[in-house]
């Protein structure tokens, strides 16, 4: 039989996956869970999470937007 986790592990779970999803990109990652990015540090900390550190990357330039 398939154990049954509590919401709270499985909204963990969740989170975490979308964090190594998005890469380090925490503007990706909000936009997925569908929050604005200043709620993104309260909902890390209240399931003891922390943000992956974003992959180097060269700088953009205004071009990249396009």
């Amino acid at each position: 039989m398939a154990t049954i986790e509590p919401l709270n592990e499985v909204r963990k779970g969740h989170i975490r996956q979308v964090l190594d999803h998005a890469k380090g990109d925490l503007d990706l990652a909000c936009r997925i869970l569908g929050i604005e990015p200043q709620d993104l540090p309260k909902l890390l900390a209240t399931h003891g999470l922390e943000p992956v550190a974003p992959p180097d990357r060269p700088s953009r330039t205004p071009d990249d937007e396009e």
